[in-house]
């Protein structure tokens, strides 16, 4: 089990919560396609869907270019100050 706060990729917050990309996907209000996007790097979400993604799976998720990895700690403080 993943402590509260402690940064986790997208794809492992969702296996540990149990949600499907479908199920996820409409909680966001975007495509299944979208998160796929997200899990490969190919886009990135926006501040808006950041602060969702945080706020449903109630743990900080990293992402990259390749997908996933690390994003600036201060660039995720601002969107859940925000």
């Amino acid at each position: 089990m993943q402590a509260m706060g402690q940064t986790v990729t997208l794809k492992l917050a969702l296996e540990t919560k149990g949600y499907a990309v479908s199920q996820f996907a409409k909680l966001l209000g975007v495509s299944r396609q979208a998160i796929y996007q997200w899990l490969s790097g190919e886009t990135y979400p926006s501040n808006e869907h950041l602060k969702a993604i945080h706020i449903i799976l109630g743990q900080r998720v990293t992402f990259n270019k390749k997908g996933i990895i690390n994003a600036p700690k201060n660039a995720f403080k601002a969107v859940v100050a925000a």
